[in-house]
């Protein structure tokens, strides 16, 4: 009797589950990092992989459309809860501040520095005549996505599609040239980037690289290459080492982790379906996520805190907050779009 090969379709939320588990990564990264005697820095540069398979996610759901028409549709998109989310940030910058630390001059000159750095967008902080202006946070990946997209969008509309790939290849390097620029207004360095995942993504649905079934041989390769990966890391504590020498998989991980996350589907339990829920509104997760990092004093917890019971639990209050916040976000802008169409109809 021969068994049926389970047969992996292109459908609305096919890849929920690992943008669900994307965000709940970039939580716990987030929190663990503030607790330096763990010495987990080398273990965040691993995992941002898993960011960069969300470009590739992203690139999936590619179609070429024109300039103007595109870049008004990703900038609604990206841009406008991007702005709306760092005027709130800002505000909540200064409440937190004055409620924490009972200086107002103090919490209005961290707020200004803080909109600033959110309107240009600097993915690192960035210093000028001895004054900093602070990163935007994980909205960074917003504005990367914003500027690929659009990139990916003019060279498919512009260059021949035979040398599309090269001309990828050559804007992404040199984003990844400038990326220790100090000046890198809008990220613009990881948008460069950021598009030949794009491009990627797009490749992947266009010669249906996710859907299809892979040869054994394929799988067992790159499943080795991966684990060789993981091991070498465990021995030598060097994720530098393992980056460069697994330097080509950077274009593969993604794919492999996409693919592996994709046969997991099938779990249909209370679990997989809430991260599948923080996937469907993942960049809403992102921003509210990113008000709680940059708004709240989170080290003000963290000198508290002194065991690993205490550093569980931040993590899970963190986490819990984070998606109690993108709830509410998620109701208000339900909201607003029916109100603003119930208005519309009755005009």
């Amino acid at each position: 009797m021969k068994t049926e090969k389970k047969q992996i379709k292109n459908t609305a939320g096919m890849f929920d589950l690992f943008k669900g588990f994307t965000m709940i990564v970039i939580v716990l990264g987030h929190t663990l990092q503030e607790f330096k005697s763990l010495h987990l820095d080398n273990v965040f540069s691993l995992l941002g992989i898993t960011v960069i398979t969300l470009f590739v996610i992203s690139g999936y759901g590619f179609r070429k459309k024109g300039i103007k028409k595109t870049f008004t549709q990703q900038f609604q998109l990206i841009c406008v809860p991007y702005l709306i989310t760092s005027v709130l940030t800002a505000g909540g910058l200064f409440f937190f501040r004055v409620l924490f630390f009972r200086n107002i001059v103090s919490a209005f000159k961290e707020m200004v520095k803080t909109f600033i750095g959110l309107l240009f967008g600097f993915s690192e902080t960035f210093e000028i005549h001895g004054i900093s202006l602070y990163s935007c946070g994980p909205m960074w990946y917003l504005l990367a996505l914003f500027l690929g997209w659009n990139i990916v969008n003019i060279v498919l509309n512009y260059v021949p599609e035979k040398i599309a790939p090269i001309v990828i290849i050559v804007i992404a390097g040199v984003g990844y040239a400038t990326v220790t620029a100090a000046f890198d207004p809008w990220s613009y360095h990881r948008g460069m980037f950021a598009a030949l995942f794009l491009y990627i993504g797009y490749l992947c649905k266009k010669y249906k690289i996710l859907t299809n079934t892979w040869k054994m041989r394929y799988k067992a390769i790159l499943i080795g290459c991966f684990v060789a990966g993981i091991i070498i890391y465990l021995i030598t504590r060097n994720a530098e080492l393992v980056m460069t020498i697994f330097f080509p998989l950077a274009f593969i991980c993604p794919i492999l982790l996409i693919k592996l996350f994709l046969m997991l589907n099938c779990c249909r339990g209370f679990i997989s379906n809430k991260i599948r829920s923080i996937g469907r509104y993942s960049m809403y997760f992102l921003c509210v996520h990113t008000f709680e990092y940059k708004a709240f004093p989170i080290y003000y917890v963290v000198e508290r805190v002194h065991s690993y019971m205490g550093i569980a639990i931040v993590c899970i209050v963190r986490l819990v907050v984070d998606i109690a916040l993108c709830a509410i976000t998620v109701k208000v802008v339900d909201y607003v779009k029916q109100h603003s169409q119930a208005k519309g109809n009755t005009i």
